[in-house]
């Protein structure tokens, strides 16, 4: 799921042939929009960019206690991933 989505986009060519020289299955992910339904369903919801967070929490401030940036989650530091 993304907040900024273009479905028409491939996965670059390099990263398909990264993937493969590290025998990691690619399967044709087709990228979407996050959703309310997403939102809500979720224990957690982790973004990686502090504009991601603010997007998420401005659409959907009843669940921002469940929206939380990953890099600060997990080591107490704001910063973009």
């Amino acid at each position: 799921r993304g907040t900024y989505v273009l479905d028409y986009l491939a996965v670059p060519k390099k990263i398909q042939d990264f993937l493969a020289e590290n025998n990691i299955v690619y399967t044709k992910h087709i990228p979407t929009q996050y959703s309310k339904q997403d939102i809500v369903s979720s224990d957690f919801v982790f973004v990686m960019t502090k504009d991601q967070h603010e997007e998420i929490i401005d659409n959907y401030s009843e669940y921002s206690d469940k929206i939380h940036i990953l890099e600060q989650y997990v080591s107490n530091k704001t910063r973009d991933i």
